[in-house]
């Protein structure tokens, strides 16, 4: 009996041992997974910004010199500083944590950005701290107007679900939509209203990572003709659920429900 015990324990211990082998085996590398988008919101009030599961990094988008780090609702974005319009630059790098972020423009344009605030409502009615974050935006261009640009985000766990929250604002009266893609699409409008005051939007979506990269690509919705930039003020990546060992976790209970099994079945026979 006590022998049946122990190979009992012996089974068990081999089967959670294999279970913590597969859980943590490297995987290959393979394309970026597929962003499922929420619908857009029209910018409100600093609860906008998600604090879902855990932030992994959030960078605030702007020129040199006038961007700066700012918190909301808890987060704290980093400062990313993109050139002016100088035609010289077509690609940008910056890391954060365990996070590496490239901005790469399309063949022939340049990346630039530039600040755009206004003293009426509803913007100014926004918190400071939420205003420094949506003063300031990055795009793409060349002699024609508007080109796409590609963000890659690195340093992405394979299997994890990433939420990403990106912001669309030009609230000096200018007017358009962005569009960021990363398998799915959405469509920001960075001027709700049209006039002076007025607020864009922010778009939500989540994804799980194949690949310890992830592409979004962000353009004009109707390309460089429409005379709409593919503006992005800043953007957040959160892991979601909370890292911790919960997939582990239920490997483990699996590999004890097996075993259970098991000796169930060695009893009734």
């Amino acid at each position: 009996m006590l022998f049946m015990k122990n190979k009992t324990r012996g089974r068990l211990t081999i089967l959670v041992v294999w279970c913590l082998i597969a859980f943590s085996w490297p995987r290959p590398t393979v394309e970026g997974g597929t962003m499922t988008w929420q619908q857009p919101q029209t910018i409100f009030s600093s609860g906008d910004v998600s604090v879902s599961g855990a932030l992994a990094a959030a960078l605030n988008i702007g020129p040199g010199g006038g961007t700066v780090s700012t918190t909301i609702n808890g987060v704290t974005f980093t400062p990313w500083n993109f050139p002016a319009v100088d035609f010289s630059q077509s690609t940008s790098s910056t890391s954060l944590n365990q996070y590496t972020f490239t901005m790469t423009a399309d063949a022939g344009s340049s990346l630039w950005s530039r600040t755009a605030t206004s003293t009426a409502a509803p913007y100014s009615a926004l918190a400071p701290e939420y205003k420094t974050l949506l003063a300031t935006a990055g795009a793409a261009q060349d002699f024609d107007g508007s080109r796409p640009m590609t963000l890659t985000i690195g340093g992405l766990a394979i299997g994890q679900q990433y939420l990403f929250q990106w912001w669309s604002d030009r609230s000096d009266a200018d007017s358009g939509v962005a569009r960021a893609t990363a398998g799915g699409v959405v469509n920001l409008s960075y001027n709700t209203t049209g006039s002076s005051g007025g607020v864009g939007q922010y778009g939500v979506g989540t994804f799980v990572a194949d690949a310890t990269t992830q592409n979004v690509v962000f353009d004009a919705q109707n390309g460089s003709t429409s005379g709409s930039y593919g503006w992005i003020n800043g953007f957040q990546i959160r892991v979601v659920p909370e890292p911790s060992t919960t997939g582990l976790g239920a490997l483990v209970m699996l590999a004890v429900w097996r075993c259970g099994a098991w000796r169930r079945r060695r009893r009734s026979g």
